[in-house]
């Protein structure tokens, strides 16, 4: 936590030993996109956005399926990888909550993403 009397000097350097794993913790999250196959048990908790409805249903079907923890509950839900639910059917929430996130993007930045 920067203090109050940081100078900018000292805030750059801060933030500039942060960065890496800011960078690193995004490149993760990009892989699972690009087809990296990478097992969705490596992470101990995941948010993922649903539709409010099938938001609903997974709380009741899964116990490792909770309303998003800090998020908007109507359509964000939280899911601890505790084997309860297998890595497959994570990986296809995964799939569809990048689907809907990117939906609601402006269009310019849907078309950077899909010309990736």
């Amino acid at each position: 936590m920067l203090a109050a009397s940081t100078t900018p000097t000292q805030w750059d350097r801060q933030r500039s030993r942060s960065a890496p794993h800011q960078k690193r913790a995004r490149n993760n999250a990009t892989a699972l996109h690009d087809g990296v196959d990478v097992s969705a048990s490596l992470f101990l908790e995941m948010a993922f956005k649903c539709d409010p409805d099938e938001a609903e249903t997974l709380r009741q079907r899964y116990p490792a399926v909770r309303p998003g923890y800090h998020l908007n509950k109507r359509h964000w839900n939280t899911v601890t990888c505790d084997g309860s639910a297998e890595d497959k059917l994570i990986l296809g929430w995964l799939d569809r909550s990048y689907d809907l996130v990117v939906a609601g993007l402006p269009n310019r930045m849907q078309v950077e993403l899909r010309e990736r």
